[in-house]
C-alpha cells in the first residue's frame, strides 16, 4: 500500500512537472515567433494538447507496469 501511495505521488509530481516545463518553454518561445496573434494561441493549445498526451501515455505506462 505505502508503494502504491509513493508511486501515485511520484506520478502527480511528474505530471505537473511535465506541464509546467512545456507551458514554460512555450512562454519563452512565444515572444520570439513573428505569428499573427491567433496563431499564437493555436501554438499554445497544441502545447497544452502536447503536454496532456504525454502524461496519459506516463500513466498508461506505470498502469500497466
Amino acid at each position: 500500500m505505502l508503494i502504491a501511495m509513493a508511486l501515485s505521488t511520484l506520478l502527480v509530481l511528474s505530471t505537473v512537472l511535465i506541464h509546467y516545463e512545456i507551458l514554460r518553454l512555450t512562454s519563452l518561445l512565444l515572444p520570439r515567433m513573428t505569428i499573427p496573434p491567433r496563431q499564437r494561441t493555436v501554438v499554445v493549445i497544441m502545447a497544452s494538447f502536447t503536454a496532456h498526451t504525454i502524461e496519459v501515455w506516463l500513466h498508461a505506462i506505470v498502469f500497466y507496469w
